[in-house]
């Protein structure tokens, strides 16, 4: 009977724990941070610790890094714009500093993010924490400059702790197939193997250089299907 009796109280505690949150969500107006700013650039550190920046150029995404820049994949920071032109602040759960670590906002345990847009504010930094929330696909986070703590949907961790090459563009040939006429691939130390297409009697064929011996142009299609 005691055993019941414990059961039922945690039971009832879970409920009006509950109870406060879905009240306090409810009560509160949820705001989008970027809904209706056109973001032009997005800093963060991948995976490895890379500082990476996304930015726009020319209506054309690009990617830079320490080393170098390169061209972005549009599909992939085209998605990663519109989760945080998305990204939505459900609910405050605290303003108190010793709380950070907590909810992983602090400076030194956060996914730092530094967002540039082209209305204001300018330029916006948030802090992602550890995910939580009724289903756990809710996020907490901070936004730079205010101490609140809240708990926000939209986006993930994983959205940027990923390698910086996942958000370039890693198309290396991108005429069309149909009009290449020569292929030269080198591979291992000094081997290479050279493909050329030739017409004769109204008829293509690829041949293998310097044999002439005929290729297969399924074989020939597909080394170069997975450059594209």
């Amino acid at each position: 009977m005691k055993r019941y009796l414990v059961s039922l109280i945690v039971i009832l505690l879970l409920v009006v724990i509950l109870a406060v949150r879905v009240i306090k969500r409810s009560t509160f107006v949820s705001k989008f941070l970027f809904r209706g700013r056109e973001i032009l650039e997005i800093e963060f550190e991948d995976v490895n610790k890379k500082n990476v920046v996304i930015k726009k150029q020319a209506e054309q995404w690009v990617i830079s890094t320490k080393v170098d820049t390169y061209p972005g994949n549009k599909l992939v920071c085209d998605e990663l714009v519109s989760k945080l032109q998305g990204l939505e602040l459900l609910e405050p759960i605290t303003n108190k500093v010793e709380s950070y670590k907590e909810y992983n906002v602090s400076d030194d345990t956060a996914i730092r993010i530094k967002i540039t847009t082209k209305q204001r504010p300018y330029k916006q930094e948030i802090f992602l924490g550890k995910t939580g929330g009724f289903t756990y696909n809710e996020i907490y986070l901070r936004v730079g400059g205010k101490p609140e703590v809240y708990l926000a949907r939209g986006v993930t961790p994983y959205d940027f702790k990923r390698h910086f090459y996942d958000f370039c563009d890693k198309v290396v040939l991108k005429s069309d197939i149909e009009h290449c006429n020569y292929v030269e691939v080198k591979f291992e130390k000094n081997k290479v193997l050279r493909l050329n297409k030739t017409l004769k009697d109204n008829t293509t064929s690829w041949v293998k250089l310097p044999s002439n011996e005929k290729i297969e142009p399924d074989k020939v299609n597909s080394i170069l299907e997975s450059f594209r």
